[in-house]
């Protein structure tokens, strides 16, 4: 079985980096699971950037809901 290339590892413990924990102080646990949601679509994306266009923040709120 080949390797799921949209697989992306992340640190185990990256809810102790500062910043996230600044993030996490702020906007809670739930920031967090937005945290990811956005890097998840990041990683689906070229170059890991999403484009400005209007359809991607409307696709993005809506998986935040």
């Amino acid at each position: 079985m080949a390797k799921d290339d949209r697989y992306f590892s992340h640190d185990a413990n990256a809810s102790h980096d500062p910043k996230i924990m600044a993030m996490m102080n702020k906007y809670k646990v739930e920031g967090y699971g937005r945290f990811w949601l956005v890097l998840e679509m990041m990683r689906t994306q070229a170059n890991y950037k999403i484009d400005d266009k209007h359809y991607n923040w409307l696709a993005l709120a809506q998986r935040m809901l």
